[in-house]
């Protein structure tokens, strides 16, 4: 688990360096990286930044030193300004919450949890994750051109998809997201495995357990993913 405050202030502190009169959905739209007008994203990215603040607190509840009155004080002020996002209000309500004070004191909340946790961090480089989300959309194009069964295609694209996805919110969000994708994606396998078997011998389907596989390496998950899904991906990899 990567310190979840760090990433809250972080973002935060992008939407808030927009102007004032700037629209916030456009602020949000440009400080999440995502195309302009696609709001199933925005609303994925902006239920994240909700874990993350929701993941702060837990970490400020346990802790003697930082749970107290000032600390819950700002960051129920952050709770109020996520609940008062309104896509067609300027940034102007957004910041009256979200001032500099408030910045200010996440930050301080940010350091003081990662002085008082021990935090792990994947840290897979920026190159890396272009390079794996081009594979990806290579990948897709060629098994959507493929011969493979309308089964297979729909499965395999379904999960290249979401793969693709949590890759760009991991530079944002942090390994959380990325680790569940990458879990339900192998769980998707284990379940529709009949479909997955009829084609063991293609190239794509090859191309698709290399992308698990190297997911898995780079995460380091070890014993995190299922025991009993891990080495039939394995398995499957050496039978295609």
């Amino acid at each position: 688990m990567e310190n979840p405050a760090l990433k809250l202030h972080s973002i935060l502190h992008e939407i808030c360096s927009y102007q004032t009169n700037v629209n916030i959905q456009d602020a949000c739209f440009a400080a999440f990286k995502i195309e302009n007008g696609n709001f199933i994203e925005l609303a994925v990215c902006l239920n994240n930044l909700q874990h993350l603040l929701n993941e702060t607190k837990i970490l400020t509840e346990q802790h003697e030193q930082l749970n107290i009155i000032t600390t819950q004080k700002f960051l129920q002020r952050t709770q109020v300004a996520l609940e008062k996002i309104n896509f067609k209000d300027n940034l102007g309500t957004f910041k009256s919450y979200m001032n500099d004070e408030t910045l200010t004191a996440l930050s301080y909340i940010a350091q003081s949890i990662n002085f008082n946790y021990t935090f792990s961090n994947s840290n897979i480089n920026t190159d890396t994750i272009n390079e794996l989300q081009v594979d990806i959309e290579e990948l897709i194009i060629s098994i959507s051109e493929s011969e493979l069964p309308p089964e297979a295609k729909a499965l395999l694209i379904k999960n290249l998809y979401s793969i693709k996805s949590a890759l760009h919110h991991y530079i944002l969000f942090g390994e959380q997201e990325l680790i569940k994708t990458l879990e339900e994606t192998i769980g998707s396998i284990f379940v529709n495995n009949e479909t997955l078997t009829e084609v063991n011998g293609d190239q794509n389907v090859s191309r698709f357990f290399g992308v698990i596989d190297k997911l898995n390496s780079l995460l380091e998950l070890g014993s995190s993913i299922n025991d009993k899904v891990l080495p039939f991906v394995k398995e499957f990899m050496k039978i295609s």
